[in-house]
């Protein structure tokens, strides 16, 4: 079939944001208008559009510091697939970065073959969980070592660099976005005031989501983890990277359950950047 959106693409912004919504949800996604905000803040969206001004696709470049970018929010609206708009979407993304610049991506089942085709290499998976009804077993959540309390603006640079260590790169300017929007915000503090682990929670359309949660130790991201859902009486998610089956029990022990395993790839490496093994969870799957 003749395509002939394939080169009507454009750059997304604020004011596309209702359409952005209907397209994920074309595709059953539950994006809301906090969130494309917060990607549109931290990185770049683009999409085709059709003859009459509708958006069809998107996909969108996140880009961080130290020569690695996240690629995510990659849709095209059922009617218009198999027309070559995902590869050309992806592809444009792709241009707006330096090149060589090391790309993260959580791919779909369907999406594996193109990014494939593309030259991405599987480096790990992530386990999807969610928890209708968390359940509470009324833990002490502060404890003689650590101390979890509400993140403020003074702790932003230790964060950042918690962060940093645990993702692979820095990633400040996402990082301020993303703890605007978040419900709850908390960190972990040792003994002597020094921080040592935290989490956002983020109140989605669907989803009470958790994440980034990094900790210096599994003892510091369960507290972390209680202490964002404490109170919060709907359906819970949580993306957890392969490696943390300690943590994962815990999660299960809670009443979540794995709904899928979506591969974690890259592109211009074939490892992931070296991190410090206390990442416990990501913040959503755009953000890699």
């Amino acid at each position: 079939m003749e395509n002939i959106y394939v080169n009507n693409i454009i750059r997304l912004m604020e004011k596309d944001l209702q359409s952005i919504i209907r397209l994920s949800e074309s595709v059953g996604w539950d994006y809301d208008e906090k969130e494309i905000k917060t990607i549109l803040l931290s990185g770049k969206i683009f999409g085709h559009i059709d003859q009459n001004g509708t958006i069809i696709s998107s996909a969108a470049i996140i880009p961080y510091e130290e020569n690695l970018a996240s690629l995510g929010m990659v849709i095209v609206n059922p009617k218009y697939r198999r027309r070559g708009l995902a590869s050309s979407v992806v592809k444009k993304c792709l241009s707006v970065v330096p090149k060589g610049t090391k790309i993260l991506l959580i791919s779909t089942e369907k999406g594996l073959s193109l990014y494939r085709k593309l030259g991405f290499v599987k480096v790990g998976y992530v386990s999807k969980y969610i928890c209708e009804q968390w359940r509470d077993t009324n833990r002490i959540i502060n404890c003689n070592k650590n101390k979890v309390v509400k993140m403020e603006e003074k702790h932003f640079s230790d964060v950042c660099v918690l962060d940093r260590e645990s993702f692979g790169a820095r990633r400040s300017t996402y990082l301020y976005n993303r703890i605007k929007q978040s419900e709850k915000s908390f960190v972990s503090l040792d003994k002597e005031g020094n921080i040592n682990g935290f989490g956002l929670s983020i109140l989605g359309k669907e989803n009470l989501i958790l994440g980034p949660i990094i900790a210096n130790t599994y003892e510091i991201a369960t507290l972390i983890t209680e202490r964002l859902v404490n109170g919060y009486l709907g359906r819970v998610r949580i993306d957890v990277p392969s490696g943390n089956e300690e943590y994962m029990s815990f999660v299960e022990s809670k009443g979540f359950s794995i709904i899928n395993t979506p591969p974690v790839m890259i592109l211009n490496s074939k490892d992931l950047p070296a991190r410090n093994q206390t990442l416990y969870s990501i913040s959503a799957q755009a953000f890699g």
